[in-house]
């Protein structure tokens, strides 16, 4: 839903290079619009915000935006500096991150509108905002943050929005039990990933994959496998050294869900004590793409 604020803009100038620019209308009304979603779920496309600085006074005016993400008192919190990404968008679907300040349990982007907006014309904002899994913190499911945005005239603020968007952000839900703390070389572990859509969205193009990073090793000396209906174990390909995919049903509707048993054996030990970082994780095709769930861990290889 689009929401305007409305402010009457007085004359005001600041310095910048090359001289004084008008910060502010002298006449008219200075308004800003943002258009966000109003879910946004874990690993989907970027949302365009874009936000709209409309300027119907007589004076062209110059400045930056600030975007505010706050969460919503007495809903589930997430640890929004882990999860939330503004950006602008870039060729071939590969946007550029705007930094972002953590202030409290907020977050906060600040962009420079490109040029002057002219006086009785609007300039637009390329903006986008996705949501990206974390993966060493606990499952949240749904929450809800606001976003605030307002426009600046150098440090002087201009206008901010009257009213605040509120998005739900959702996750689906991803557990994996079995995990040892420690491998014991030449004994198989057994582990199970069970993947649950409980977001209002769809989920398409969807893949899975076991990351395995062994310090100072290659992953040719570990073996997965996964458990097919008649109970046999078939082997998993090894997409590079540190990959293993393995399918998954294309598309997750609400509320459907899979499980996944892989069995995992390290045969070889290595020269000295190793810790083994583990990612287990769901995402959406092409692999380039936000992960949509991922789970983070890690273990030690001992001789047995």
């Amino acid at each position: 839903m689009r929401m305007r604020a409305v402010v009457t803009a007085v004359l005001a100038m600041f310095t910048v290079a090359g001289g004084s620019v008008p910060a502010l209308a002298d006449t008219g009304a200075v308004t800003v619009e943002v258009d966000p979603p109003a879910v946004l779920g874990t690993g989907t496309q970027p949302a365009d915000i874009n936000p709209k600085i409309v300027n119907s006074g007589d004076t062209r005016i110059y400045g930056r935006l600030k975007i505010v993400v706050a969460p919503v008192p007495g809903r589930p919190a997430r640890r929004l500096d882990q999860q939330i990404v503004v950006q602008t968008p870039g060729s071939f679907g590969r946007g550029h991150p705007v930094p972002l300040e953590t202030v409290g349990d907020t977050v906060v982007a600040r962009v420079d509108v490109p040029g002057d907006v002219e006086a009785h014309s609007t300039t637009t904002v390329p903006l986008q905002i996705f949501l990206q899994p974390d993966p060493y913190a606990p499952y949240v499911g749904a929450s809800d943050v606001v976003l605030t945005t307002s426009f600046y005239g150098g440090d002087d603020l201009v206008v901010t929005d009257a009213t605040p968007d509120r998005i739900a952000l959702v996750e689906p839900r991803l557990t994996v039990t079995g995990w040892p703390d420690r491998f014991a070389v030449g004994q198989p572990v057994v582990v199970t990933a069970s993947f649950v859509n409980t977001t209002p969205l769809t989920y398409g193009s969807v893949s899975a994959y076991l990351f395995l990073y062994r310090r100072g090793e290659d992953n040719k000396s570990v073996r997965v496998e996964r458990r097919q209906p008649d109970g046999s174990w078939t082997a998993l390909r090894l997409r590079d050294n540190y990959v293993w995919e393995y399918d998954v049903p294309w598309t997750y509707q609400p509320g459907e869900s899979s499980t996944v048993t892989l069995r995992l054996t390290v045969d070889r030990i290595p020269e000295s004590p190793e810790r083994l970082s583990i990612q287990h994780a769901y995402q959406s095709i092409p692999r380039d793409n936000p992960n949509i769930a991922v789970i983070n861990a890690e273990s030690t290889v001992v001789d047995r």
